[in-house]
């Protein structure tokens, strides 16, 4: 039974609301609490997890359990759920940390999702969002707003981190920082045109427009799919919809880019960047009957250090190497440079001798060899790439031909 001061007494039943005092050893409150495999609260100290005698029983007054599940705590960040997994940024915010129910200790166990990845965490992360389809990606905000996602798959040990500059800029006490600032992220599911349902990314972003600061609400598109027309591929941002009519090239893309370069992405070829005008309007090199105008961005891939067997020696590694050529397995892809280091970078030829000069060339799919590579001796033997402008581009793997010596 429990009393009221007050009033007479009543009988505890399995709907009587109650009070639980969680014990810590310190002073504490409790940050979060998540509805997963079983109640979770987050708490500076650790992860308190609450539940019932056992996981088939309704938790009730008279039926529940708390107890340390992790002394490993949290700060005041808004855990994302994904499956049966919890995602969590430590106390000190040193790390972001994946929970899932370990069936030995009979308890969630967290791991350090940031241990391969310690700059992810610079300036803080301040929010965070689970996409679970088409890919498992946990989408973080940090505090300097640059947008980092992990793809991350338990099960298969998968944990790739991707950072995503994107286009514009903004101001902060006076210097400009040359990419949008994300303040806040969300996902909502989505059907697409197919049928097929996806969780969509939608953002708040600041950007420096025309001397003002101006906040954005937009999303992450879909990607190009196998049987999607090469020109639907929408490879910038903040771009209004898409143009498609009769032949034109005059273009209105809004007063939100006043002032802006933006990159064109007309009949599935690029077209020379334009400043969009103080009507909002732009004016194209040629006319087109399908364009894509937004902000532009940059793609870098740094490698890791190139390692190989080469006869009788077991490993590269020390050794002095450079690249001889590079074999890059694309997806519907153009543009491209590629290099040892940034400053060597060589830009990537598709057109042969069986594109029409006045045509765009397709979409590359299928196994590209570069032997063409300005890299310098060196005992890392990286790869760099970078791509600009409105192209698709998807690089499956990579490999290469290096040179070496032992000395």
């Amino acid at each position: 039974s429990d009393e009221d001061p007050g009033t007479e007494e009543r009988t505890l039943t399995g709907a009587s609301a109650f009070t639980y005092l969680l014990v810590s050893e310190g002073t504490d409150q409790v940050e979060w609490i998540v509805a997963s495999t079983r109640l979770l609260f987050g708490t500076k100290e650790g992860i308190f997890e609450i539940s019932a005698s056992n996981n088939r029983e309704a938790l009730t007054a008279s039926n529940l359990n708390a107890h340390y599940a992790t002394r490993v705590g949290s700060n005041t960040v808004k855990p994302s759920l994904a499956k049966d997994e919890v995602f969590y940024v430590m106390t000190c915010g040193t790390h972001v940390l994946a929970t899932a129910f370990d069936d030995r200790r009979d308890t969630i166990h967290p791991v350090p999702m940031t241990a391969i990845a310690d700059h992810v965490m610079e300036s803080g992360i301040v929010q965070m969002a689970w996409s679970s389809e088409p890919y498992n990606v946990l989408w973080l905000v940090r505090e300097d707003g640059v947008l980092f996602g992990c793809t991350y798959d338990r099960d298969q040990q998968l944990t790739a981190w991707h950072r995503h500059l994107l286009g514009g800029s903004h101001v902060v006490d006076g210097t400009t920082h040359e990419w949008g600032k994300v303040e806040s992220i969300a996902t909502i599911p989505k059907e697409d045109d197919d049928g097929d349902c996806y969780d969509q990314v939608w953002m708040i972003v600041q950007r420096r427009i025309n001397g003002s600061d101006v906040r954005f609400i937009e999303y992450i598109g879909d990607r190009l799919r196998l049987d999607e027309d090469a020109k639907t591929g929408f490879y910038v941002d903040a771009a209004p919809a898409h143009y498609d009519g009769v032949l034109e090239d005059i273009f209105t893309v809004g007063d939100h880019l006043i002032g802006e370069t933006v990159e064109v992405w007309g009949d599935a070829a690029v077209h020379p960047t334009r400043v969009v005008g103080g009507d909002g309007k732009v004016t194209l090199q040629s006319e087109v009957t399908y364009a894509i105008i937004g902000l532009g961005y940059k793609l870098i891939m740094n490698s890791l250090p190139l390692e190989a067997a080469a006869n009788d020696v077991t490993t590269l590694i020390g050794a002095k190497k450079r690249l001889i050529e590079v074999f890059l397995h694309m997806h519907r892809s153009l543009g491209g440079s590629i290099g040892g280091t940034p400053d060597t970078l060589v830009e990537l030829q598709y057109r042969t001798e069986e594109h029409l000069m006045d045509e765009g060339v397709p979409l590359f799919t299928g196994l590209f060899r570069q032997d063409t590579i300005r890299s310098e001796w060196a005992r890392e033997g990286l790869v760099t790439i970078e791509v600009e402008g409105p192209t698709p581009w998807h690089l499956n793997s990579i490999a290469g031909r290096l040179d070496w010596s032992s000395r």
